[in-house]
C-alpha cells in the first residue's frame, strides 16, 4: 500500500498525511479515489482499503472508486480536444 500512496502523492503533489486524511479539497479527493482504485486493482477488497484508508466504510470506498474513473474519462477526453 505504501507504494501506492507514495506516488500518488508525487503524482497529485499532495502529502500522503492528506491523501489518507480527511480533506475535502478536490485534489486531495482526486489523490485518495485513485488510491482506491489502484489499491482494487491490486486485489484489495473494498472493507481493507477502507481499514487501511483511515477507517473508511466500503461503500465510500466504493464511491470513490467510481468517481476515480469518470474523472480519468473525464481527462482523456479533455486530451483528446488538445490534440
Amino acid at each position: 500500500m505504501h507504494d501506492i500512496l507514495t506516488k500518488a502523492s508525487a503524482l497529485f503533489d499532495v502529502p500522503i498525511k492528506t491523501i489518507v486524511g480527511r480533506s475535502r479539497i478536490p485534489r486531495h479527493c482526486e489523490a485518495r479515489f485513485a488510491v482506491y482504485y489502484a489499491m482494487v486493482a491490486r486485489r484489495w477488497s473494498r472493507h481493507e482499503v477502507g481499514a487501511a484508508m483511515n477507517g473508511r466504510d466500503h461503500t465510500t470506498v466504493s464511491w470513490g472508486i467510481e468517481r476515480a474513473a469518470e474523472l480519468a474519462k473525464e481527462r482523456v477526453l479533455v486530451a483528446d480536444r488538445r490534440r
